[in-house]
This record gives C-alpha cells, structure tokens and sequence, in this order.
C-alpha cells in the first residue's frame, strides 16, 4: 500500500503546476454538486411524508410515491386473461335497448377458476356477496334507465381494473419499481361494485385498507385505474397549471368540484399485445378532455394512492405543453368531453403562492386534485427548476 501511495504522489509531483488545483477544483465541485442533490432529495422526501402524514385520517391513501418518479425501465403493467363481467338484468335491457338500439351487456363471468359469487365471497370475505351482487345490479340497471329517458348518453364500454399491485424497489435499491396486472371488465359491472362498496363502506362492513395487499385482496372492487394529471403550460410569458372543475353529471361526481387537469380511466385502448401503453394513455386522456393530446410532452408519473371514498386506485402524473394561454383556451373548449364533463377551467400561475391561494379560496375541491397538488408543491418547492 505505502508502495502505491509513493508512486501516485511520484506521479502527481510530475504534472504541470496549473493541474493539480484543476484537478482539486473538478473533485470539489463534484461532491458538492452530489451533496446537494443528496440534500434535495432528503428534504422531498420529508415533504412528502408530512403530506402523506396530513392525509392518513382522510380519503387519500399512498400506496407508493416514486423518488425522483417512476422510470419507465422500473415499471411493468399487464393485461391478464382475465374477466369480470355481470350483466344487466333482462327488463332494463330491453327498455334501454328501446332507447339506444344496440346496448352492450355481457354474461356474468367471474375472473379465472371462480365458479360462481358465493366463491368469489369468501375469498374477498364478503358475506352475502351474491345476494350484494343481484340487489345492486337492480339499482345500478334502474339508474341507467332513468339516465337514458332523461336524455343522458349512457355506454357499457370495456374498460381495465386491477388485479394485483406489487412496488418494491430496484436492485441496486436505487428506484421504485412498479408491477401492476389488470383484468377486462365494463362500465356496468364497474358500477355495480361501486355500488355495492358505498353500501359496505356507509354501514362500516368494508374492511380497512392498511397496506398494498389488502388493496389486492379486494380486487373485484378495483373496476378502475385512472390517471390523475396536471398539465404545465409553458407560455413564453408565463407557466401555469391547469385546472378543471368538473360537472356533477361526470362520473363519480356529486356536486360540481375542482379536479385535475384531466382524469382518465384505463381501458381497452391503451392496450398493446398484452402491455399498457402509458403515453398513449395519456395522450388520449388529453386529446378527449382538453383536445390537446398531440402537444403533450414531459408527460412523468409520480406516486400511486388509493382514493378510500370509491375504492379506486390512481396515478398523480405531470405533462407539459408548449403553448400560448390563448391557444390552449381555444383548443380546450373544442375538446370531445370538455361540453358533456367540464363546467370551467382556470389557469393557475405556477408558483406556490398562487396554487397556495386557489387551494385556501376553492373549498369545492375533491380530494384526489387536493392531493395531487400537495404532492406536486412538496416535490417542486422551486417551481420553475423542476424538469
């Protein structure tokens, strides 16, 4: 060892006199340039957990936050063969087909090697799980009836739920890894089980959810995964964040309620082979609800939580466009969803104070976008450097 240092002290005596202090002033910068990262990503961390912190009594339960986010490297998302379908009950299908023409329904079927609901039941333990599922088809098919005589647009598309979550980390411990597998479900069936989970949910029969497995063993309750996106608009004067309040008729939706940018369910055509096309996801998202898919870069996505008020598991994202307010504003309100789901839109300056002060003076606001935003202010303190 004494040998080795004599020799690179040899070696360094050698050099010119103006390298040493180069050499110096480079291994300096690096370590300080790497402690201050290293400090950046502590302090995020310990904002985060104070916002996870704020909202363990509340709606929202993180599942999992991603530092610095999920890369897509770390991140595998599945379609199963898998199913689970109830059908709408003969009576309202007939009246809804006299209103529609070609209503979808499909026949009852119950995930892989499960034969009938009294299975199902019990490996959910949910008691009286089938008597649950023939009550609640009844009123969710009434429902649509009465929707589709009043004029309202009403679908039984197939969309994606979730089978099974599993996060852990990378293997040199350094990134969150994230595998999802889904299962093809449909609109009715998915609103048969919300149903049925406000009634256990109301009469305190639902299981508390603690961790990522107990969200898995309640999947058939999982009819839903939805991307919740705030979109940066990056004017040449000014970045801003978009916000969206959201009609009372859109789904989910009680009362008319600040949201996100655009919340979009998972479904059927995000699918590519047996993978989940993540950008394209959202991508369509944006094109249908602010028509401005085409645009949309940067998009990354952030953390992963479980909205306890519907039993649906979402993602908190973030997208960038590279626009004038006034052209966005233009495209937006031409957009295929913006009339039927939107009621306003506001363009908050991208800055703490601003954002800070919408979320004090907007108490109409679901939890989910509450969330969303204090996730997005403790992660990008500095707003404006967080690319």
């Amino acid at each position: 060892l004494n040998s080795a240092i004599d020799s690179i002290v040899e070696m360094v005596e050698q050099w010119p006199e103006w390298v040493l202090p180069s050499v110096i002033g480079v291994i300096v910068g690096w370590v300080g340039k790497m402690s201050l990262r290293w400090i950046k990503k502590i302090g995020r961390k310990f904002k985060i957990k104070r916002v996870k912190k704020h909202y363990l009594d509340g709606e929202i339960k993180i599942l999992d936050n991603a530092f610095p986010h999920y890369f897509e490297k770390w991140m595998e998302l599945k379609l199963l063969d898998e199913y689970f379908f109830l059908s709408v009950p003969q009576p309202q299908l007939n009246e809804l087909r006299k209103l529609y023409g070609d209503f979808a329904s499909r026949s009852d079927q119950l995930f892989k090697y499960v034969e009938d609901f009294n299975e199902l039941g019990k490996e959910i333990k949910i008691e009286n799980f089938g008597i649950l599922v023939e009550k609640h088809r009844r009123i969710v098919a009434d429902s649509f009836v009465e929707m589709a005589r009043k004029g309202v647009a009403i679908y039984n598309n197939k969309k994606l739920g979730v089978r099974y979550i599993s996060v852990s980390r990378s293997r040199d411990r350094e990134f969150n890894t994230l595998h999802m597998d889904f299962y093809t479900t449909d609109y009715f069936t998915h609103k048969v089980m919300r149903s049925i989970f406000s009634e256990l949910r109301s009469t305190n029969r639902f299981p508390e959810i603690s961790y990522t497995s107990d969200v898995n063993q309640y999947y058939p309750f999982l009819t839903s995964f939805g991307v919740n996106s705030f979109l940066r608009i990056l004017d040449k004067d000014n970045h801003y964040i978009v916000l969206v309040k959201r009609s009372k008729e859109t789904s989910n939706m009680v009362r008319e309620q600040w949201h996100v940018s655009m919340n979009e369910g998972l479904n059927t055509e995000d699918v590519e082979g047996k993978n989940i096309n993540l950008n394209k996801w959202v991508k369509r998202g944006f094109d249908e609800e602010l028509n401005c898919g085409e645009g949309v870069g940067n998009n990354t996505f952030y953390s992963l939580f479980l909205n306890q008020s519907t039993f649906e598991v979402g993602m908190f994202s973030l997208a960038e466009v590279l626009e004038s307010s006034e052209t966005f504003f233009w495209d937006a309100k031409r957009a295929k969803d913006f009339s039927m789901e939107n009621v306003s839109i506001e363009l908050v300056q991208d800055n703490y104070s601003e954002i800070n002060s919408f979320m004090k003076k907007h108490k109409e606001m679901t939890s989910a976008c509450r969330f969303c935003l204090l996730e997005y202010l403790s992660r990008f303190n500095n707003i404006d450097d967080h690319a």
